[in-house]
This record gives structure tokens, sequence and C-alpha cells, in this order.
């Protein structure tokens, strides 16, 4: 038997890993072999590679899945886990650490438990030496480098005190260092893994009397299990100032023990003394020696004051340059470089000068002045444009009407860049564009993009829409029902309500027709821009304008998913590949970048190069001001140069660009001052010159990509995210934002019971209006929620929102034809529903609708009995007259039409005896009448007919009396009635359009 090191178990012979804990027994093969590898927790982190081990837990390098990004991720050990105390511990920790917001603190950015019960945190991935390397390879430090470092660190801690954060295992290996390109170092302070919250009404998980901590940096309140606050983190800052300054601790012994009671008795020693050698200057000795004061009352009392003892020593030791290379910033006081026209720590406007240090910011973020996208150069793309230019001339002269086109690429491929350098050619060619994006929340906003397009057309602001129909009495009734619906999409109505669709484009045809007569135009260009990301009804109306003949010749649409294929286009499509190397050198040159460095600089690894880059990756390196090639052998990928960007930014300016991310890729001024609690004009300005966002107007500010927005929301810490997202969600409260907006802040907050509501409501009007994908998309957060919800304290709450959310995801998934998926949920969630539960009785009538499309008769007739046995026994009548129904359409399709007609007509009287919805008893009448057909009674057919009819009158619902008059009519002209049939026909296109069901107009009109 062996040992494990981690955690002391014990282990067979031959074993590799520990069976408690996942610990590596050889120190030869730690990572090989790990079940974790490869693995997705979470968010969707890849983890793939082993990179640390710990006694809480192993540290992963991993792939956020769908950024592209680097990050780290701590995986508790699962002997941990049985301790409820620890779990506890874990996620008040978790939440601690993730409520820290600064350029000096390891960002935690997500945490959770996953289904399994694996407790994971995830970082920001840093790449660099601790102190405690950089000590014992380096030592002595300069004065100079000693301060620059604890600066940083007491910046962290400043924030962290202000939060009622304690670090409480501050010491050297806990703060990362990394030199920037220009030689100055970026500080982090890591693993607050034993932070204790200090909130008002907070309770510790601590136990009195516990002790955490590092022996060697352990200040005596900690060492006697006293309260502790951020003087304990000063201590230990002292005794890392104390080891810097003589390169050995102030206290040692045989234990741990001995150490911790030095700490506790020993007087301070002086630093002068330790190390005399070094003549170390009486100022930073006495700093160290108030630090390490036995008694927290006689040491500085934050972070700040430490912070400004420091800068005030240093320049004792160091007095200001004459040349007046150092200047102060105005509201921080930080010193920054001369060459500097932005504080490294806040991102304010320099102006002043003294002597100082603590910078953190690389001087090559403003070698140049950065250039706006508009006026970036444009190189490449030569076969591309030729594509396109071709496929132009074909919407205009070639037959069959105009094109649509599809346009794939990774995200950052160059698919905007290139057609907004196609539109310009269009323009000048005496053609119009328009470009339809998301909704600027980055929420699915029913018919958002759409509509914007539309009143963009008409050239009518969109909140004038309505408005424009008043004032326009001779729309045609078609064009008209698709206006409506851009403004309140509603559907058809029914038993299963269905889009309209085609009323929808047929308004948008109008609008483009108009819009080009209006400017005079001979063509006409519109670019979907991410597709993917809209809402259902947009993505149905560009997917029908897909269809042979429905653009018209002078129009042209070219979509631009944001990832992968898309359904339901048969069009012609363009992989853009993005440059290739000579390409990418071009645009290097142009835009005043470098390509290769000096010789200096270690060569690019082979195949480092790839055959394409992605013009937005080459963009943020020109941005970085690092050299093309070295920046593909350090940092290939496009989402850690964008990081590397990030990390540069001022903290105030950082602060902001996180508020514009979470309120999408389009926001007002106004709003941006609301959520951050200030005005912040002057960082806004930073954030414009290093081409982050763009200045629309006086009001509107814009991500200047998207992509960014998305690295840049997902990269705030957890809890400062969710705060933001709190914030969001009042203020589009305030503004009467649409539901899907509210929903996606709420979702983002954390608030399980607030999301679940606005979720549930965006699903809920989804599927009454047609579209399930969007109620799919609703209904799967709110079970990830309650899911996550029931991971950490489970209760008959969380147990009832799961069996709900279960069965309308299921209804939606089926609705949306994805009947496996369907199938899936709703068994994982029967188990929680009791033989006597009224809702029983609804799954029972899902699995059998999902098992009869399936062609799975037997099980589906099994279902639908057990659904009638429910209904009845539960009075729920409305449950057992659907499940007769269904039994009926489950005959039909089994081909024996005699049994369906009867069943039929029991379903019938069952859903009127349960005054069922008119939709459910006017839509069971014609599946019936159909059938009565099909077996040739056309007398009981006439009478089904007329009921249906009179049921949909006094609900006064057109849609619905269309659908009867139409079947009205064909039985009409099957009984040779066809005058009779033809007036019945116009009837019921007339109330067909009037009711925007474009496609029953069109063909009850041609009959």
């Amino acid at each position: 038997m062996t040992g494990c090191n981690q955690c002391g178990a014990a282990a067979t012979e031959g074993a590799r890993f520990c069976f408690r804990c996942g610990a590596s027994l050889s120190r030869d093969d730690e990572g090989v072999g790990d079940p974790l590898i490869g693995r997705s927790i979470g968010s969707g982190y890849v983890l793939q590679q082993l990179v640390g081990l710990g006694g809480m837990g192993r540290v992963y390098r991993a792939e956020q899945a769908t950024l592209g990004r680097t990050v780290a991720v701590k995986v508790i050990h699962p002997h941990l886990l049985h301790d409820e105390q620890t779990v506890s511990r874990f996620y008040q920790e978790a939440r601690a650490a993730s409520s820290i917001n600064h350029p000096n603190s390891v960002g935690v950015i997500d945490f959770g438990r996953t289904e399994d019960g694996t407790l994971y945190l995830v970082m920001e991935y840093l790449e660099g030496r601790d102190l405690a390397d950089v000590l014992a390879e380096e030592s002595p430090l300069s004065v100079e480098r000693t301060v620059a470092i604890l600066l940083q660190v007491l910046d962290a801690l400043g924030e962290a005190h202000a939060l009622g954060v304690v670090h409480r295992d501050l010491k050297p290996e806990n703060v990362i260092v990394r030199r920037h390109r220009s030689g100055r170092e970026m500080v982090k302070v890591v693993d607050f893994g034993l932070a204790t919250v200090l909130q008002g009404d907070a309770t510790s998980i601590t136990q009195p009397g516990s002790v955490c901590g590092t022996p060697d940096y352990m200040a005596p309140e900690q060492a006697r299990g006293l309260e502790v606050d951020g003087r304990t983190d000063l201590y230990a800052v002292g005794v890392m100032l104390f080891e810097m300054l003589t390169g050995r601790l102030p206290y040692d012994g045989d234990s741990p023990t001995a150490v911790v009671m030095r700490h506790l008795t020993d007087p301070v020693p002086d630093p002068r003394k330790v190390a005399p050698e070094r003549e170390i200057p009486g100022a930073f000795a006495a700093i160290a020696t108030k630090a390490m004061a036995k008694d927290p009352a006689e040491r500085f009392q934050s972070a700040e004051e430490m912070h400004a003892a420091l800068r005030a020593a240093l320049e004792e030791v160091v007095p200001p340059r004459a040349s007046g290379a150092f200047v102060s910033c105005p509201r921080c006081g930080t010193m920054n470089p001369e060459s500097m026209r932005f504080c490294g720590t806040c991102g304010t406007r320099i102006t002043g000068t003294m002597d100082a240090l603590g910078d953190h910011r690389d001087e090559a973020l403003d070698s140049r002045p950065p250039a706006a996208p508009a006026d970036e150069p444009f190189v490449g793309f030569v076969e591309e444009l030729d594509w396109l230019r071709a496929h132009w001339r074909e919407a205009a002269e070639g037959a069959g009407g105009g094109r649509l086109v599809v346009m794939r690429g990774e995200p950052g491929s160059g698919r905007t860049r290139l057609l907004a350098h196609f539109a310009d050619e269009v323009c000048c060619g005496a053609g119009r564009v328009y470009w339809m994006r998301p909704h600027p929340s980055g929420a699915r906003v029913a018919a958002a993009p759409l509509r914007s397009l539309v009143a963009s057309m008409l050239d009518v602001p969109e909140s004038d829409l309505a408005g424009f129909l008043e004032r326009e009495g001779r729309l045609p009734p078609s064009v008209r029902a698709g206006m409506e619906d851009l403004l309140e999409p509603r559907g058809l109505s029914g038993a299963t309500p269905r889009p309209r669709t085609e009323a929808v484009v047929v308004a948008l045809r109008y609008a483009a027709e108009r819009a080009l007569r209006r400017a005079g135009a001979d063509r006409l260009l519109v670019v979907v821009d991410d597709m993917d990301r809209m809402d259902a009804l947009t993505r149905r109306v560009v997917e029908k304008l897909g269809e042979r003949g429905m653009l018209p010749r002078s129009m042209m649409v070219v979509v631009l998913p944001s990832h992968g294929r898309v359904a339901g286009f048969d069009a012609p499509e363009l992989f853009v590949r993005g440059w290739r190397m000579e390409e990418a050198e071009s645009f290097v040159r142009k835009a005043g970048g470098v390509v290769q460095a000096s010789s200096s600089v270690p060569p690019v690894p082979p195949g480092t190069v790839h055959e394409r880059l992605s013009p937005l990756y080459v963009a943020q390196v020109v941005h970085l001001g690092m050299p093309l090639r070295e920046a593909l052998a350090l940092e290939p990928r496009l989402a850690d140069v964008v990081a590397r960007r990030l990390e540069r930014l001022g903290g105030r300016a950082r602060e902001l660009l996180q508020a514009v991310s979470v309120l999408g890729t389009r926001a007002q001024r106004e709003h941006l001052w609301k959520l951050l609690g200030r005005e912040a004009p002057e960082d806004l300005a930073e954030l414009v010159r290093h081409d982050f966002v763009l200045a629309v107007d006086d009001r509107h500010v814009e991500l200047a990509q998207p992509f960014l927005g998305q690295l840049v929301e997902s990269s705030i810490p957890a809890q400062v995210r969710r705060d933001l997202h709190r914030r969001a969600l009042r203020l589009t409260t305030e503004e009467g934002a649409p539901v899907e907006v509210r929903a996606e802040h709420a979702y983002r907050t954390g608030d399980t019971m607030a999301a679940l509501l606005l979720l549930e409501g965006v699903g809920d009007r989804a599927l009454r209006r047609g579209l399930p994908e969007d109620a799919v998309q609703a209904y799967r957060r709110a079970l990830e929620l309650v899911r996550r919800s029931m991971y950490e304290q489970r209760g008959d709450a969380d147990e009832r929102a799961f069996v709900l959310f279960s069965l309308k995801l299921g209804e939606a998934l089926e609705r949306a034809g994805d009947l496996v998926g369907a199938d899936g949920v709703l068994r994982e969630a029967l188990e929680y529903v009791g033989p006597s539960d009224p809702k029983r009785g609804h799954f029972a009538l899902l699995l059998g609708r999902v098992a009869r499309l399936r062609e799975r008769y037997r099980e589906a007739s099994r279902w639908y009995g057990e659904a009638v046995l429910v209904g009845t026994r539960t009075l729920d009548r409305e449950v057992a007259a659907r499940a007769q129904l269904e039994m009926a359409r489950l005959k039909r399709d089994q081909g024996d039409l005699l049994a369906a007609a009867n069943t039929y007509r029991v379903a019938v009287e069952a859903l009127d005896e349960a005054e069922a919805p008119a939709g459910w008893r006017v839509e069971a009448r014609l599946e019936h009448v159909a059938t009565l057909l099909d077996i040739g009674d056309q007398e009981a057919a006439q009478g089904a007919v007329r009921e249906a009819e009179r049921i949909a009158e006094e609900a006064a619902d057109v849609g619905l009396v269309a659908r009867c008059r139409g079947a009205r009519a064909s039985l009409l002209e099957l009984q040779g009635q066809r005058a009779e049939a033809a007036r019945c026909y116009a009837e019921a296109s007339e109330d067909a359009v009037r009711a925007g069901d474009v496609e029953s107009y069109e063909r009850w009109h041609r009959a």
C-alpha cells in the first residue's frame, strides 16, 4: 500500500491516482490518464491540462468553447464534497472572490456544481511566475521594483477590503508577476480561497478558534483564531516587504507551530540589522515594522494608508527626476511615466509631473493613435468580392427573381468587414443598402430586427410605425396584417398556433419596393448579420425569402450566421476564411503596425503560422502593439489577444466597458451612467480611442465588434457581473423594455425566482405566437436555473418548478420537432410526478403524442390510456378529452378511419363538456370532417362543419372562421355546388387575409 500526498488516503500498489481526491500518486505522470481531461464542465469549459494541485483541489488549463478563450478551472477534491460545511464555505468564498473587480486581482468569472456534484471555480488564466520564484531567482530586488510590486498588491487588497473580503492567506506564492514587453511588471493577487466575508449580516463559515493560513505570514490574531480584518492582510504584506528587503523571513523555526509562536511573542526584528549588507533605507524598515505590529491598532489601518507610505518612502530614496519623466494621476494619485496619456490604474487623462512608480500598463498600447474601424485599410478578399459581384448582377439580370446567399465563417473572419466594403460599392452604383442586426440588448426580442429594418425602409422612426399604419389608409390587407404583426406578433389562433410569417414577408416586400421608389435606386441589398442570434419569427421570414421566387428581381439578401450552417436554406454559400499571411502583413504595415520584431525575439515556431488569419485577430494585434509574428508565436488565439488588451485598460475604463457589454452591443450614454452610478465621459473617450467602442452620436455608443462584447461580459467576475445585470434589470424595467430584455438580465443575475417568472412569460408568449424555438430557449434557461438551485439546496419548491418547466419544455420541443429531446426531458421529470398528481395526465398526453409522431403506436396508445385514467381520476376533464382527440389521431395515422371517426365524435363531445378553448373544439371538428369525408359520410361532415363555424363565430376569431369556411367551401366543391363553393372560398379568403393567414388566402383566392 502507498499513501496519497494530498489527502493521506491509502492506495493500492500500481495505482496512479488517489481514489479519494484524484491526485496523482506519481510525480512523473501528473495529469496522465486524468478522467477529467477532455471533460466539459459548467458553461462549456473543456478541461485540457492539469497545471496544479492543492489541498482543496486540482487546477486545470481549460478552454471556454464558445469563445475560444483560455481559462483556469479549479475542481474541488471529491473527498471534500461529503462535508456540507465545505460545500457551504465553497459557495460563500466563491461569491466573495468573484465580487472583486480589479486589474490586480485574478478574476473569478464563474463557479458552481455539476450534475454529479463536482464543485468548480473558473478563473482567468494567468501566465507568469509567482513572487516566491522571482525572489528565489532574482533576489535582491531593487527598492523601486519592490515598491512597484507591492503597490499593485495593495491596490488589489484595497478593492477587496472595501467589499468586506479578507484574503487570509497572502504570501509570495499567491502573487503572480508577469513582465510586459515594455519591461513593466503586471501583478495579480490570486487565491482568495480562505477569504472571510465581513459584510453586516453575513455569517462566517469559519468556526471560532479555527486557524487558516500560512504560518510564515500569519498575523497574531489569525494565529489565535480571533476575528480578522483587512489589517490581517497588511501584516502579511509587511512580512513580504521584510522578505523582499532582507532576503529572509522575519521568523523561522523547527516546525510551523514554532514559527507561529514567534509571530505571537517575539518582537519585530529590524530589517537593517537582519541584512546590514543591503543598506536598507530607514523609511522602508519603519514601514515593515509598523505593518508587522502585534496589535492591529498599531499597524496601517488601510491598504490605501500603506500604499501612500510606500510612495512617500520611495520619494525620499529616489528623488523626482529632473527630466519630468513621471506624472501623477489627478484622480487616484498613481505615478505614471510621462509617455502615458492615461493613468494605468484608473484610466484618467494625466496632467502634472511627479516621481512615481506602480504603473502596470504596457506603453505599446499608446504607441500610436488607434484607428476607427471605418478608417482601417481594406486588403484581400479578392475572390470573395468577385463572388458577391456575380450574384449582385444575377439579382438584377437573372431569371427567377432576386438572390439570397449565405456567407459563413468563424467569428472575426472578416465577413462584416467584407460586406461593409461591398456595401460602399453598391451605394456608389445607385443601389440601396440596409443592415439587419439582432436586438442591441442581445435578447431575442420578437420581430425586433424586422421591425427596425422595415422602419428604415419606410423612412419612419421605429416608434412611429403604428402612426404610419394609421396614416396609410389604403394599404393592402395582407400588408397591413404583416405590419400589425411586426408591431405586436400574435400568430394565428388554434389548438396549435402558427406564426404569421407570410404576412410579414408581404409587408417586408412592400417596404423594400417603397424604399426603391423613394430613393430612385434600381437595386436593393439587405445584409442579415448574426442571423442565428435573432428571434424565431425573424429567422423564419428570412428563410421564407430564400424560397425561389419570393424575392423581387432587384433585391439581394446576404445572410451572415454567427456560426455553422443555417437550416432552411437552399442557397449559394461562401465560406470566408480570413486573410492569407501576405494579406495580413500588408494590413499590419498599412495600419502602422510591425510584422517582425528584432532578431532578439524568438522566431515563430514551425506550424504556428496558419494558412489563413482572422482579420479581427490581426487588428487586435496591431492595437496591442505586438509584432504580428511574435503574437502568432505567443498568443495565437483571438480571445487571448483581446484579453491582453483588456488587461491593460485602466480600472475605471474597464468598468465602463463592462457596463457597455452588459447592456448589449449598443447603449445610451445616460443608461451607462445610471448603471455605473457616475458619469464617465473621459473613460468613454479612452475606450473610443482604443477602438473598443464607437461613439455613434451624442446619445449612443456601440461596441466596435460584438465578439468583444461577448468576451468582456463573460470575463467580468461572477458576482460583479450578476450585480451589473441586477442593476440593468431595474433600469430596463423602469424604461419599459421588452420582456425578453428583462428576462435576459434576470437570467444572468442568478435571482432564480425573478428569472423564472420572466422566462416563463417569454416562453408562454412564444408558444402562443407559434414560435416554439424561442420558447425552447426560455424554458431551457428556466430549467437550468431550477437544476442549479436543486444541486445547491434541494427543496419541494425546486422539485415543483422542475416538473413545471420540464413539462413546458417538453411541449415546446415537441412543437419544434425535437421529439427525442422532448421524450428525454419528459421522462426525466416524470420520476418526480406521483400517480395521483394532476400533472401526470399532461405528461402522459405529451409522451403519447411524441410516441405517435415517432410512429411508436403501441407506446402511444398506452400513454393515452393513462392520460384518460388520470384525467378521470383527478377530475381534469380537458386532459381526458384531449387524450380522446389524440387517440383519434393515432387511429387515423394507423389507417383505421372508421374507428378514428367514432373516436373523433367522442373527443368532440368530451371537449364540449370540458368547455375547452374554442381553438381545440374547432380543430377537433375540422379533423373529424376530414375523416368523415375519407369514409364518404358527407352528410355528417356537413353538420360538423356548420357546428365548427358556429363555435368560431361565437369566439369572434376571424382566423378560425376562415378555416371553417374554407372547409365548408371544399365540401361544397366536392358536392358539385361550384357557384356556392366559389362564394364560400371568397368569404374564406377575405377572412384569412384579415387574420394575416396569407398562405390560406392565396390558396382559397386561387380556388
